[in-house]
């Protein structure tokens, strides 16, 4: 089975996620999950493959629209919305 893991949002997802992919639970590792400088970056994510082996694996989009049709990012709300 593939498994292919991007950016979580909270330590308890990180540590979820490390389950998940059967990676040891250091705060490296949960570092490497985050949104921080240490993270992944944006088109990175984590894979590990049918024998377990797990690596970074970098997106390399050559046409930017693809970039924004795949782009799973949901949109900033404005901060007041108006009734």
């Amino acid at each position: 089975m593939y498994k292919f893991v991007f950016n979580v949002v909270n330590r308890e997802e990180a540590i979820r996620t490390l389950e998940f992919l059967t990676m040891d639970i250091t705060e490296e590792n949960v570092s490497l999950l985050s949104s921080d400088e240490l993270g992944l970056e944006n088109g990175e994510c984590l894979f590990s493959d049918g024998y377990g082996r797990i690596g970074i694996l970098k997106f390399d989009a050559v046409d930017p629209n693809l970039i924004e049709a795949f782009k799973t990012t949901p949109p900033e709300l404005p901060e007041e919305v108006a009734l």
